[in-house]
C-alpha cells in the first residue's frame, strides 16, 4: 500500500482553482467574439467564419478522449499531468494571440490563418483541460476533497466568464 498523501493546503487548492480562469475565458471569448472578429472587423464571409468556428468543435469531440486516453497513459518526471497542463497554457496563451492578431495579408490567407489559430487555440485548449479536469481524482482522496477542489473551480471558471464577457464589450 502507497504512503498517505499530505492534505491539500489553501495555497495547492487556489493554484489548483486558478486554471479557471482560463477555461472561463475560452468558454466566453471565442462563442461572443470570434464570428463578430471574423465578420465584421477581418470581413469574412459569414459561411468562413461559420467553417472556422464549426470544424474546432468537431474535432474536440474526437481529439479530446485521445488527449485523455494520452494523459492517463503518460509518466513522467514531472508528473503525469503537468507537462500536459503545461504545454496548454503557453499554447493557449500563444494561440490567443495569434487568433486576435492576425497580420495583414489577402482575405483568403486571413481565413486560413484564422482557422488554423483557432484549431490549435481549440487542440491546445483540450491538452490542458482534459487532464486538469482529472486532477481533483487524483489530489483528493475523499469525496469532500474532490468537491472542494471542483466547486473552487468551478467558482473561478466563472470569474473567468466574467472577465471574458467583460473584455468582449469594451
Amino acid at each position: 500500500m502507497g504512503a498517505a498523501t499530505p492534505p491539500l493546503t489553501q495555497t495547492a487548492i487556489a493554484a489548483f482553482a486558478g486554471g479557471g480562469v482560463g477555461t472561463g475565458l475560452f468558454a466566453t471569448v471565442p462563442a461572443v467574439l470570434l464570428l463578430y472578429f471574423c465578420t465584421e472587423i477581418l470581413h469574412l464571409p459569414a459561411s468562413w467564419a461559420t467553417a472556422i468556428v464549426f470544424a474546432p468543435k468537431v474535432w474536440s469531440v474526437l481529439w479530446d478522449p485521445l488527449v485523455g486516453a494520452w494523459s492517463d497513459r503518460s509518466y513522467t518526471r514531472l508528473g503525469r499531468r503537468r507537462p500536459f497542463l503545461m504545454v496548454g497554457t503557453v499554447g493557449v496563451a500563444l494561440s490567443f494571440i495569434a487568433l486576435f492578431s492576425p497580420p495583414n495579408i489577402g482575405h483568403a490567407a486571413l481565413g486560413l490563418w484564422v482557422a488554423v489559430a483557432y484549431f490549435m487555440l481549440a487542440s491546445l485548449y483540450s491538452i490542458y483541460t482534459v487532464p486538469y479536469n482529472a486532477v481533483p481524482a487524483e489530489l483528493g482522496e475523499t469525496s469532500e476533497i474532490r468537491a472542494r477542489l471542483v466547486s473552487w473551480r468551478m467558482f473561478v471558471a466563472m470569474l473567468g466568464v466574467l472577465l471574458g464577457r467583460v473584455s468582449c464589450h469594451s
